[in-house]
């Protein structure tokens, strides 16, 4: 069987695609994974309470400014802008944006 150069390499081009189509990347996806992202364990949230709805109680609400910490570089602005207006979308309480 005497192949010539142009169709041995057409041949391992086509093997390269056709391995390549067939490998693909694992990541951690089913639902009850140990692990939110590909790196590192759960963060298991522990200082919250939950409520049925919301209190009727509750008129005002202060917005505080997102806390950078080390990642002070990144700018925030346009973040909190937004989370400002979606909050008072929801027209549930009267919303004090702290600057």
């Amino acid at each position: 069987m005497n192949l010539s150069a142009k169709t041995l390499l057409q041949l391992l081009v086509a093997t390269l695609v056709a391995a390549t189509s067939l490998v693909g990347c694992k990541t951690v996806h089913s639902v009850n994974s140990r692990y939110d992202t590909t790196y590192g364990d759960k963060h298991e949230v522990s200082n919250i309470q939950a409520v049925q709805g919301f209190p009727a109680h509750l008129r005002r609400v202060a917005l505080l400014p997102l806390y950078k910490g080390r990642y002070d570089h990144i700018e925030l602005e346009s973040l909190e802008e937004n989370l400002a207006q979606e909050l008072g979308k929801q027209n549930l309480f009267e919303l004090v944006v702290v600057e």
